[in-house]
């Protein structure tokens, strides 16, 4: 491929136009974004504590989780 763009100049100059105009072509059509868009799907929360009832877990810990996520739009209180 070398020989032959050695023998014919015009060939050599050509492609490069043609390179350089696909290349040109390829960056307006790349999608780009600085901030990527996508959905939130499910989010679990699950709290432990060691040696508590459920009923001192739910009060302690549960019933102060809903209350602070509750008025996100985004948020769903079914499981």
């Amino acid at each position: 491929m070398i020989a032959g763009t050695a023998h014919h100049p015009v060939f050599a100059n050509l492609l490069m136009a043609v390179l350089i105009l696909l290349g040109v072509i390829s960056f307006f059509q790349i999608k780009s974004e600085v901030i990527p868009s996508f959905s939130r799907v499910r989010v679990r929360v699950s709290v432990a504590w060691k040696g508590a009832s459920p009923e001192e877990v739910e009060e302690g810990v549960c019933i102060k989780i809903e209350r602070a996520i509750t008025g996100i739009d985004w948020v769903s209180g079914e499981s």
